[in-house]
């Protein structure tokens, strides 16, 4: 590959070539990751203290208390917890993350995100026998990759999210339709994160590697075109209708990049769109937005024209005109098009008195 600024066409086609087959599977957003406290332990323990007790609100009873406890192999019925501690304190000031006490059962479990397991946990051990004599005594170290202490059961966290799952689908026709029931497929899908479960894989991360420097100069010609884009539709519509028309570059959903062209004499608002399509079809798409009473006494314009439309009414009172019968294989043919449609937009302004035709 060159190592200047730009890409010749052989180079470029190359590297489009090589990155064709490349699919990156969007990380799913979660309350845990927007809020950016997703991977400290605290919260993490909090949350499941919640869900381990069969008695909260949450109304899950034992669920999420029988993953845990399948995941460790533990036999202990989990309907049989009388209390949960969070940062339970030992006699030397140490702290367990969670203490779930049963009837004749007492669980530790130990919650590490990013910090190595390396707490007292010979202490734990000592410390349990001693405060709860007679009960018979479990220790679980939860982590994101199994991480391991002797005499401690590794979890980790894609496991007793699988488990809880598993239990969900089971009791689908019993589980409560709350908040806390989707508040715990948020917590399990930020568990999996932790994990790695989301992660990009080694021989994606290395192909993108080795072609960091030509993906950058890859964003720079997407940079240069989209600008080119922009003049062009700008060149067209001053050739077409005369100066004064803007362009703002936005993406909308799945990241579909869209062009929005409005003339500073329609001062009412409405402007003309030209949405990219990329994928499969690869064809694109005008819109036009306008508002409602416009609309109504445009719309005989535009049907003479030959444009069929929807109309789509918006939460803030305007209105979609959507073009159904028209798909555009190029962007040059889209904004042929465009110009066109904003002509007949930009003469009803001069033919109803909204602007003064120069």
């Amino acid at each position: 590959m060159s190592k200047g600024t730009s890409l010749s066409k052989d180079e470029l086609l190359t590297l489009l070539d090589k990155l064709k087959g490349l699919t990156l599977k969007p990380k799913e957003k979660t309350v845990f990751s927007i809020g950016g406290r997703g991977h400290y332990e605290n919260p993490i323990s909090d949350v499941l203290a919640f869900f381990l007790d069969p008695n909260e609100v949450h109304e899950l009873g034992p669920l999420v208390a029988q993953a845990m406890l399948k995941c460790a192999g533990i036999t202990a019925a989990p309907h049989s917890i009388q209390a949960i501690y969070r940062e339970h304190v030992t006699s030397e000031q140490a702290r367990l993350d969670l203490v779930l006490v049963g009837d004749d059962w007492v669980l530790a479990i130990e919650n590490k995100v990013y910090h190595s397991a390396d707490n007292p946990f010979s202490h734990y051990k000592e410390y349990l026998g001693r405060t709860y004599p007679g009960h018979k005594q479990y220790f679980i170290l939860l982590s994101p990759k199994n991480d391991k202490a002797e005499g401690w059961h590794p979890v980790s966290f894609t496991d007793l999210a699988q488990a809880i799952q598993a239990n969900m689908a089971e009791q689908v026709l019993e589980l409560p339709f709350n908040k806390w029931h989707f508040f715990l497929r948020d917590f399990l899908t930020n568990l999996k994160r932790l994990s790695g479960a989301d992660a990009m894989d080694d021989i994606t991360f290395e192909l993108l590697q080795e072609s960091m420097s030509d993906i950058y100069r890859l964003e720079k010609i997407k940079e240069t075109f989209n600008e080119e884009v922009k003049q062009r539709g700008l060149k067209l519509l001053a050739e077409r209708i005369g100066e004064g028309f803007t362009v703002k570059m936005q993406k909308w959903a799945s990241d579909v990049p869209v062009y929005r062209f409005r003339r500073d004499e329609w001062n009412d608002g409405n402007d003309v769109v030209l949405v990219v399509g990329y994928g499969a079809e690869r064809s694109h798409k005008l819109r036009i937005y306008i508002d409602g009473p416009v609309l109504n006494k445009l719309s005989g314009v535009l049907e003479g024209a030959g444009y069929k439309y929807e109309n789509k009414g918006e939460s803030n009172d305007r209105w979609d005109c959507y073009f159904l019968d028209k798909n555009y294989f190029s962007i040059t043919r889209g904004l042929e098009e465009l110009s066109k449609v904003a002509k007949l937009v930009d003469d009803w302004h001069v033919a109803t008195g909204r602007i003064i035709a120069k």
